[in-house]
């Protein structure tokens, strides 16, 4: 289900929240336990299965649904030169925080309309996805879900990727 927003195309929103889990837990099983207890436990889940896949490890999902993993990708659009020795750089995502910087910082770059690129440095120009491995899964129709990390999920690898002093733990594909 999507919903438009005024900032993007389309924003996901959930078919099913934490609250009608709850529900299903009450009207299934003896509630033991209370909905801020219940999301106090769901919320600590998460943030384990966070921390392993970052740690490097897949987390399999139960019923063979596949495994959660973060796969490095090979950058294939580094800059390069053209045959009349200009390089080209458009391919790549654009730094906007350091481009409002640079620009501040030299007002007349802002008319000549100048952008700083991401290079990825940091990971040896690699680029870092978290994938659902769904090649293994033993459901019917697992085509029509779809998993999208949270922004925190995101932040979390960025962070631990932009530190210098960690090895990166991830498989790479050369596609």
């Amino acid at each position: 289900m999507q919903a438009l927003g005024k900032r993007t195309k389309s924003r996901y929103t959930a078919d099913y929240t934490m609250k009608d889990a709850y529900k299903y837990y009450r009207k299934e099983y003896i509630p033991v336990v209370d909905y801020k207890k219940y999301r106090e436990i769901c919320s600590e889940f998460n943030k384990f299965i966070v921390s392993s896949v970052i740690a490097g490890k897949e987390f399999g999902f139960p019923f063979g649904l596949g495994y959660l993993l973060i796969l490095g990708k090979k950058n294939k659009s580094m800059p390069f030169f053209d045959k009349d020795g200009k390089l080209k750089v458009q391919h790549l995502t654009v730094d906007w925080k350091a481009t409002a910087e640079y620009w501040e910082q030299h007002p007349e770059t802002r008319a000549q309309k100048k952008l700083i690129r991401i290079m990825n440095d940091h990971t040896n120009g690699r680029k870092y996805n978290i994938v659902w491995d769904r090649s293994c899964s033993t459901a019917a129709n697992i085509a029509a879900y779809s998993f999208i990390p949270t922004r925190t999920f995101c932040r979390s690898i960025a962070t631990f990727l932009k530190n210098p002093n960690t090895l990166i733990p991830y498989p790479t594909r050369n596609k």
